[in-house]
């Protein structure tokens, strides 16, 4: 099961999300220079279950950085994640995820190229 997959699937699909950032949700790192907005989503961990035919998985931990170029859009994009991927269930049946988006109260800041970032943290574990 690639849950990073379905996850990417979710946003890009999510009328909000591409109203907001287009296609420009990318795996682990952004095109250098690219103007906002836009995500960066990378798979943080895999947790593992044991089972008498070996480990399967059984939960993830995702990061996704929003970047744009002011506070209003940065507070959008972080509903619009939040609203895709909070308590939802994704996939197939056989191979279905639910989501969580965590608790995150950190207020947006600036890089240092003058972009506003927030991060949202996002669990996923194995549903039927």
């Amino acid at each position: 099961m690639d849950a990073q997959s379905l996850i990417y699937d979710v946003l890009a699909t999510d009328q909000t999300i591409t109203e907001l950032v287009g296609d420009r949700i990318y795996p682990v790192v952004a095109d250098q220079n690219l103007r906002p907005p836009f995500m960066v989503m990378q798979e943080l961990e895999i947790n593992e279950i044991a089972t008498k035919d070996g480990p399967i998985p059984d939960g993830w931990g995702f990061q996704i950085d929003l970047y744009a170029d002011n506070y209003n859009d940065i507070r959008s994009m972080k509903k619009a994640v939040r609203s895709a991927l909070n308590w939802k269930v994704v996939g197939p049946p056989g191979g279905r995820i639910r989501t969580k988006v965590g608790d995150n109260t950190d207020a947006p800041f600036l890089t240092p190229s003058n972009l506003f970032q927030y991060v949202v943290d996002c669990t996923a574990r194995v549903s039927t």
